[in-house]
């Protein structure tokens, strides 16, 4: 029940819905007194979430930094890479990656580098329309293809949400006996829940490896701090939902 109703929130907090419900109430005739006004907030709340300057400071003040000169200097033996990096096509039986694929990448070169040991990705289905295309399932038939031998590598398949993520790759720790240095790899705008929820199972050795990471730099041209862009609005929407998933997680005492 919480996994539906985590979906269903998260529709309803779509900074983009909310734009096209303030805008359908400018057409209503009862609403109509309050047209200008609706109309000025709505302007200013869309010129706002889509501002990438703003919306950089937004994410740098969430994000976790991660240090990642000493972590190429060290080995850990497994990083443990989170679901949601693309999305499964039935028809050619391979995913296709989107923006989350950074995360798996980056843990393909730690690996190639002998930083980490092993991969431990963690991911099953996110949909309630498609609960069988298990991303764990699909990523393990890509390393393959990339000649990635098996014993490199541990697929979890089950889990739905980041908390799952967590519950489900705990037994393959003890299972495998990897010891405690581990890298958590996920996007730098996840990370400061996953890895409050990883130390919340009991898995409190885990050093955070953020991945595709935004606004690392601050970017001060006039084009950067004046005019929106849709990529800017896509990542508030994001980073909302991160802050709505870290109080309904608290609230739960997922973390």
């Amino acid at each position: 029940m919480f996994f539906i109703i985590s979906k269903l929130l998260d529709f309803l907090i779509n900074p983009l819905a909310l734009f096209f419900l303030i805008l359908a109430l400018t057409c209503i005739p009862r609403f109509r007194k309050y047209q200008k006004r609706l109309c000025w907030s709505l302007c200013i709340m869309l010129y706002l979430a889509a501002n990438p300057f703003l919306i950089d400071e937004l994410h740098k003040a969430w994000n976790i930094e991660t240090s990642y000169t000493p972590l190429h200097a060290s080995q850990y033996a497994a990083a443990i890479v989170l679901g949601g990096i693309g999305e499964m096509d039935l028809e050619q039986q391979k995913i296709n990656f989107k923006e989350g694929g950074d995360r798996l990448f980056q843990a393909l070169a730690l690996l190639k580098q002998g930083t980490v040991k092993k991969i431990i990705f963690t991911g099953g289905s996110g949909s309630i329309e498609y609960p069988d295309h298990k991303e764990g399932l699909f990523v393990k038939r890509y390393l393959k293809q990339l000649q990635i031998a098996d014993s490199l590598v541990i697929i979890e398949s089950e889990s739905r949400n980041t908390y799952e993520n967590a519950l489900f790759t705990k037994p393959l720790l003890k299972n495998i006996q990897l010891g405690d240095s581990l890298l958590l790899v996920t996007s730098a705008a996840h990370m400061r829940r996953s890895l409050a929820i990883f130390n919340k199972c009991g898995i409190t050795t885990c050093i955070p490896y953020a991945t595709n990471i935004r606004a690392k730099h601050r970017r001060w041209n006039p084009e950067h701090l004046l005019i929106p862009n849709a990529e800017a609005l896509r990542d508030f929407k994001n980073l909302v939902h991160e802050w709505i998933g870290y109080v309904i997680y608290k609230f739960k005492g997922y973390l």
